[in-house]
């Protein structure tokens, strides 16, 4: 009996210390990636996946009885380029992730800012593309049960 205890003790001080070293060391990793791909499906979506769709608001090039050709039928915020979707990227920490675009117009796009000259100044409707979503929580919550599983059961 003692020696069942003495391997199931030594077992369970493996298993903590391997999942310690996963939370501040592969997690991390793993949900920069994860959110990543999350948002940059928005882009395609066309809008905010946050309990459920939030689609964007149409832009005027797509109204417009003259938009003809490829910018008329282009999807919202993907541009010629798809900078923008492009230019997310994740960074990983000691157990934190931060989730970011070095797109200056990012931000307005995503909070719906003001934009322009002083002359010219608008305010740009709202398309969040980045932000708190249950469906990435519940993505990281399954690869994190996936992975915490897997190095239990090793």
């Amino acid at each position: 009996m003692a020696k069942d205890f003495k391997h199931f003790s030594a077992e369970l001080m493996r298993n903590s210390r391997q999942v310690a070293k996963y939370i501040a060391q592969d997690l991390p990793r793993h949900v920069a990636k994860i959110a990543v791909d999350h948002f940059k499906v928005n882009f395609n979506r066309q809008g905010f996946v946050n309990g459920g769709l939030q689609k964007w608001q149409e832009v005027k090039r797509r109204q417009a009885p003259k938009a003809k050709g490829v910018a008329g039928r282009r999807k919202i915020l993907h541009g010629e380029t798809q900078e923008l979707r492009n230019s997310l990227q994740g960074t990983p920490g000691n157990k934190m992730v931060t989730i970011s675009s070095d797109k200056v117009y990012a931000g307005v796009h995503n909070e719906g800012l003001q934009a322009g000259s002083k002359k010219s100044r608008f305010t740009m409707p709202k398309r969040q593309f980045m932000g708190q979503s249950r469906e990435l929580d519940n993505e990281i919550l399954k690869r994190l049960n996936s992975d915490i599983t897997r190095i239990i059961n090793k």
